[in-house]
């Protein structure tokens, strides 16, 4: 009788044990399927390491990964003594940015974008305003704008790297609020040198756009994410020309100084507003260490030809729509008889480039790289073209900076594509390359188009934008000519 009793204990006991296993079996598979399950991994010689979940603190017990080896796994946990509670294993639904609609957060990112890409384009406008405080002429001057482009080129190749090995987060505010306080310190220099130093270490740091972009499209939902991009695209264009026009605006009224400390305040601002949006739990993408992620860079350019090709292409694109839209504004006043104001403003006509740019995605789908890359330089052809024929139409002016600003946009577009199917896990160094290729390009073209404006008016600057256009379109004509032997 005893014996029987004893068998039943035990007959029980298996049960209950089956009935537990399973009931963790289930919770553990509804937590998988969520992303959330705290692991315990089993390694070769049989030992259960646990893994545990960001979303729960070190003092919660381990559960076992649900795969193959889930039977084995439940088993040497409960060997190891793990009683572990299905309601203790199921962590928080609700994210940290869960709490403010999509719309709200992505809002956030596109506003974040273009105040800060704006800082280095801030310069332009305000050529005159700071050449005559500092006595120099309009090459001279055109140093601010060619250190606080060639800063964000820089910055994209050193800076944009500590995205991927750093929390995102942390590294995004601490870069913000470093480029506020050196856009405020521009507003005290007492010299020209000293502006062109701290415009260039600020555009070092408003390359955390590059940044920005990727990370909205990884927090977007799987639905919204093409939508993201095209926010963040539509944030940018708003602060490449209105940025130009509102820093027009307030030298005039406030003086050209009052600019960078305005623009100061509308980047710090910055922090606060991505600190609320972004995911606080987000984490680096890479454990490659940050030199030898340096190191690779070089690397990555001579091995993709794609890459080679779309950042020489591009290049050529950004130096002259660049070269054009630095001397349009002394060409306004000087020429024209435009004011301060009306020439700032009328740096609006370049969004109306940026209203074609979702269709370039179309275009590209049914034709192919280098039929959109023609397309968009031979519009940048013809624009610099009609300046030259006609220089002192206001009305021609628009419509050929307006054309310069649409290649620039066009043209990107196949070079980002083509590198970036090519490139593979590489594509965030790879496009570092491209974006540091992009506003070398663009730094270039500013001083060379100040240096031509002042010997031979708008027409030296728009000679030197046609010229950029017929290189890039004779280089598409050798590759077509290739292909076809």
């Amino acid at each position: 009788m005893c014996r029987a009793a004893g068998d039943r204990r035990r007959t029980a006991a298996r049960v209950r044990a089956q009935t537990r296993s399973g009931a963790e079996f289930r919770c553990e598979r509804n937590n998988a399927h969520r992303g959330r399950t705290n692991a315990a991994h089993v390694d070769g010689r049989g030992r259960v390491n646990p893994i545990h979940n960001e979303w729960m603190d070190s003092s919660t017990p381990a559960t076992d990964i649900v795969d193959g080896r889930s039977r084995e796994t439940s088993r040497l946990a409960r060997e190891q003594g793990a009683q572990v509670s299905c309601s203790a294993r199921t962590p928080p639904h609700r994210k940290p940015h869960d709490r403010l609609p999509w719309s709200i957060v992505i809002f956030a990112f596109a506003l974040a974008s273009g105040v800060t890409v704006s800082v280095i384009y801030l310069p332009q406008p305000i050529l005159a305003y700071v050449g005559t405080e500092f006595e120099t002429d309009h090459a001279g001057v055109a140093w601010t704008a060619t250190a606080a482009q060639f800063g964000y080129a820089v910055g994209v190749l050193l800076l944009v790297p500590l995205g991927e090995i750093r929390n995102p987060r942390t590294v995004i505010r601490v870069q913000v609020a470093t480029t506020a306080a050196l856009v405020l310190l521009c507003a005290v220099a007492p010299q020209l040198w000293l502006l062109c130093l701290m415009l260039l270490i600020a555009g070092a740091g408003a390359s955390v756009v590059q940044l920005l972009s990727p990370l909205a499209t990884r927090m977007a939902p799987a639905r919204q994410r093409e939508n993201a991009t095209a926010l963040i695209v539509a944030g940018l264009a708003l602060g490449i020309f209105g940025g130009r026009a509102g820093a027009a605006v307030a030298a005039e009224l406030f003086g050209w100084r009052w600019v960078f400390a305005i623009a100061a305040c509308g980047v710090l601002s910055m922090v606060v507003a991505l600190g609320v949006v972004i995911d606080k739990k987000l984490v680096p993408t890479s454990t490659v260490r940050y030199a030898q992620l340096v190191r690779t860079l070089p690397t990555v350019f001579v091995r993709s030809a794609a890459l080679r090709s779309s950042s020489g292409y591009q290049f050529l694109a950004f130096s002259a729509f660049n070269a054009g839209w630095t001397v349009a504004v002394l060409h306004l006043t000087d020429n024209l008889g435009f004011t301060p104001i009306e020439a700032g403003l009328f740096a609006l006509v370049g969004l109306s480039s940026a209203v074609l740019v979702p269709f370039v995605g179309k275009l590209l789908k049914a034709t192919g790289f280098d039929t959109v890359r023609l397309i968009g330089f031979t519009v940048g052809a013809v624009s610099s073209g009609l300046i030259l024929a006609f220089p002192d139409s206001p009305a021609v002016l628009a419509i050929g900076l307006t054309g310069l600003a649409l290649m620039n946009f066009v043209v990107q577009v196949p070079n980002q594509v083509s590198f970036f199917e090519q490139a593979g896990d590489a594509s965030p160094r790879a496009n570092a390359v491209f974006i540091f290729f992009t506003f070398t390009g663009a730094a270039i073209g500013a001083e060379l188009g100040a240096v031509l404006y002042q010997q031979w008016t708008i027409r030296g600057t728009l000679c030197f934008s046609l010229a950029m256009t017929v290189v890039a379109l004779l280089a598409l004509a050798g590759t077509g000519l290739r292909r076809r032997r």
